[in-house]
């Protein structure tokens, strides 16, 4: 239970308000119904049958953002109850979320009636089509004859926060009945682990470890290539590519940089926006560089990236540094992850080929590391991933603690701070971002809690 009683709130009528929860990315099961294949992280078979047996083009085929699908209640890892089924806890990966969840529903007693809903959703989309699903979906929630209720509560997991940002941020009649916003190890200005898997693919080791590491590289792309091929047909998963404010906000430095030959020991910037970068037509820094003449599959690839890159900055550009007025953030630190990127090059300027690309760093697996989490170095020279401990593995503090960065640097207050009036982002350490919301981190479970009830001892 809640340490603080809540006697001092009207009882009279006990209040029914919804709090609802967007998980983060590939946290929701899909069915692409033309195919019949699965996105089903609850069922290890059909990982295996549908994303490792096949080819990367078939995978890519069936999982292209036009490919119709729905969101997969059926057969969960963890059987539910008809409440919880009817609540929309079927479509999320329940090994992840149903534990939270149920443990979340049991500890939110008191003085209003607070059932815990969840919102699944088609991760593959564009978030600003995701926010106008999102919105409709919540609404069907305030409108059934079940809840009827002109508030609510969001709280989200990663990309869902990106989604119920520019949700709230569009649908201003919802922002009005929102009564808080809590988002959990939000990616609020993206991550450079993304950006630096267009050149290394998926890497057993530092993208997961042991066999279960191996089999998420395997099926999310283990070379550059496959990632390439695979991304480009995903603008949710596009969007999480960094911003212009990544690490721009807090201790700004960059991010993305090169050196060359002969200055080996000068660290250079491309001098162009972040999404001119993404689209140049040599990599690096480009995700999808010029094809070599003849090269019909290189050519249809950069010609999607394109059209997704052109949709990771609208996206940027709209959503920039919009919160919800209640806002809470919980962002987790002290774990190893990606941070930077840096490129050492033969030429200035620089300078790279579809081919050489493709086939160099889809060999860029660890041989060698440089200190305690700094630089880690490939096979292939020209990539040098940097890695330190101010990450939750994958979200760099200076991404999930950016909502709060400006105009004035916020100090994140400690879990005991959740009564002070001013607190509005929390600093949790070692937890890993894809765990965030599970029931075994009880520390950011109950710190969700408490903050579920502050918001409504300042709404009533």
């Amino acid at each position: 239970m809640f340490p603080v009683a809540l006697d001092s709130l009207n009882t009279i009528d006990r209040k029914r308000i919804p709090v609802i929860f967007f998980p983060g990315v590939m946290g929701s099961r899909l069915r692409f119904t033309a195919s019949e294949t699965l996105w089903d992280p609850d069922s290890k078979w059909t990982s295996l049958k549908d994303h490792i047996l096949t080819s990367t083009s078939s995978q890519r085929d069936n999982m292209h953002f036009r490919e119709p699908a729905e969101i997969l209640e059926s057969d969960p890892a963890i059987p539910l109850n008809e409440t919880e089924a009817d609540r929309g806890w079927a479509g999320l990966y329940s090994e992840h979320y149903v534990p939270f969840l149920r443990w979340l529903s049991q500890e939110l007693q008191g003085p209003f009636d607070l059932p815990c809903y969840a919102v699944p959703y088609d991760w593959r989309q564009d978030i600003g089509r995701l926010a106008a699903y999102a919105a409709g979906k919540v609404e069907e929630i305030l409108e059934d004859a079940d809840v009827a209720s002109c508030s609510f509560i969001l709280v989200s997991h990663s990309m869902g926060g990106l989604v119920t940002r520019r949700m709230l941020q569009h649908f201003g009649a919802l922002s009005k009945r929102c009564l808080a916003a809590i988002h959990v190890v939000q990616p609020v200005d993206g991550a450079a682990v993304l950006y630096r898997r267009f050149f290394s693919g998926n890497v057993s080791g530092l993208d997961g470890h042991g066999a279960r590491g191996a089999v998420l590289a395997r099926m999310l792309g283990n070379t550059a290539t496959k990632v390439r091929q695979l991304a480009s047909a995903l603008p949710g998963v596009m969007q999480l590519l960094p911003s212009p404010r990544y690490y721009s906000q807090f201790q700004p430095k960059p991010w993305l940089t090169f050196s060359t030959a002969k200055e080996v020991g000068v660290m250079k910037e491309w001098t162009a926006s972040v999404h001119d970068l993404y689209r140049a037509e040599v990599a690096p820094p480009g995700l999808a560089p010029e094809a070599e003449e003849g090269d019909d599959d290189a050519k249809a690839l950069r010609s999607e990236m394109i059209e997704r890159v052109a949709e990771v900055e609208a996206f940027h550009s709209k959503l920039d540094a919009y919160r919800h007025p209640r806002t809470y953030a919980i962002y987790s630190t002290g774990i190893e992850g990606d941070s930077h990127v840096h490129f050492r090059l033969d030429e200035d300027p620089p300078h790279g080929s579809w081919k050489k690309i493709a086939s160099a760093a889809s060999k860029a697996e660890t041989v060698g590391r440089v200190g305690s989490g700094g630089e880690v170095r490939t096979k292939w020279s020209g990539l040098i991933i940097t890695r330190t401990h101010d990450t939750d593995g994958t979200v760099p503090e200076a991404s999930g603690a950016s909502l709060f960065r400006k105009p004035t640097p916020h100090e994140a207050s400690s879990s005991g701070d959740v009564a002070k009036p001013n607190a509005r982002q929390f600093v949790v350490h070692g937890v890993p971002h894809d765990e965030a919301c599970s029931h075994q981190h009880i520390g950011v479970a109950n710190l969700i809690l408490r903050l579920v009830h502050r918001s409504l001892r300042e709404a009533f």
